[in-house]
């Protein structure tokens, strides 16, 4: 819960790594329930600003779903 907290707290200001956190946190469902729609939002989101990461992560998402 912690985590969650603090990541969308972070993802909200724009943060690329707390996106891309919040990404597996929802595409494996880490603490979450399991949401590939949001997992997707937060990919895209990290993968506007730039992250590598998410951009790599991005491609095979798209692929899978």
């Amino acid at each position: 819960e912690t985590a969650l907290s603090l990541f969308k707290k972070a993802a909200e200001k724009g943060h690329a790594h707390a996106q891309y956190g919040l990404c597996y946190m929802y595409l494996a469902g880490y603490g979450v329930t399991q949401n590939y729609k949001k997992a997707l939002h937060y990919f895209n989101l990290a993968a506007e600003q730039g992250s590598a990461e998410a951009q790599f992560h991005l491609g095979g998402a798209v692929y899978k779903l």
